[in-house]
């Protein structure tokens, strides 16, 4: 959901401001390119969309039915923070021992977005994919960040 509203809001102007928690934000960064390593070897990940990513586009890379760039085109489709000067205001939330979406994939948006003042981020020691592990002051964070609107 994170990274789909990103993606969104890159792509729609009525949309000024997004709450993201431990969205993937760039296919190109290690993370995915891990994921995609494996599923080229064979391995799968229980990660939500996975089977997609790889039914559409990493198994037929593999079997020589879409090209490199077309790939690349696809990740890039889905990589948010490489649009970075078209988001809105973020608000990014990510527990700092999340498996499911690894903590650098905030990171890097946070460096996409480095000196914009409308750019918070905020990592949860300890925390997972699931904000009930995080701190209860994010909910105020939260409700800051959108009360602007």
């Amino acid at each position: 959901g994170g990274g789909v509203s990103l993606i969104m809001a890159a792509r729609d102007e009525r949309i000024s401001r997004v709450l993201d928690f431990f969205g993937p934000t760039d296919f190109f960064g290690p993370y995915v390119q891990d994921i995609a390593a494996d599923a080229l070897e064979g391995g799968a990940r229980d990660l939500p969309g996975f089977d997609v990513l790889n039914a559409r586009f990493i198994q037929p890379l593999k079997n020589g039915e879409i090209t490199v760039a077309q790939m690349r085109l696809e990740l890039l489709r889905r990589s948010p923070a490489q649009f970075a000067d078209r988001l809105p205001a973020v608000q990014a939330q990510h527990g700092t021992d999340d498996q499911t979406v690894l903590v650098g994939q905030t990171e890097l948006l946070e460096r996409a977005l480095r000196g914009r003042s409308d750019a918070e981020f905020f990592y949860w020691e300890g925390g997972v994919h699931n904000p009930a592990t995080f701190p209860l002051n994010w909910i105020g964070e939260a409700q800051r960040f959108l009360g602007a609107l």
